[in-house]
């Protein structure tokens, strides 16, 4: 794999009033790369998703497409500029993240 990511996340932090949820997170996903995030209850996979969508606002960090700085933008934005997020059912049914 080389090149650049489609998505990169770089010391990501996410709180929720004065808690922390998210402690510098990274991650990279390169073209054609399926990635899942997997944890327990509570682990912050959904935050990070939030997160990386700008629905939960991170205090430190950043998220780039394609090599374009999107947090800090608003949601509708960051869909915009060509990244979605199809979340995982209750039902554990589809989820994925489309860049």
């Amino acid at each position: 794999m080389s090149g650049q990511a489609v998505v990169q996340v770089e010391d990501l932090d996410v709180y929720y009033g004065t808690s922390q949820i998210l402690f510098g997170v990274g991650l990279s996903v390169q073209q054609g790369e399926t990635m899942a995030l997997l944890g327990r209850n509570g682990a912050g996979k959904s935050t990070t998703m939030k997160a990386i969508m700008g629905l939960a606002p991170a205090r430190r960090g950043k998220v780039t497409l394609r090599g374009r700085v999107v947090s800090g933008l608003k949601p509708h934005h960051i869909a915009r500029a060509g990244l979605g997020c199809d979340c995982a059912h209750a039902d554990g049914q589809s989820g994925a993240a489309v860049a």
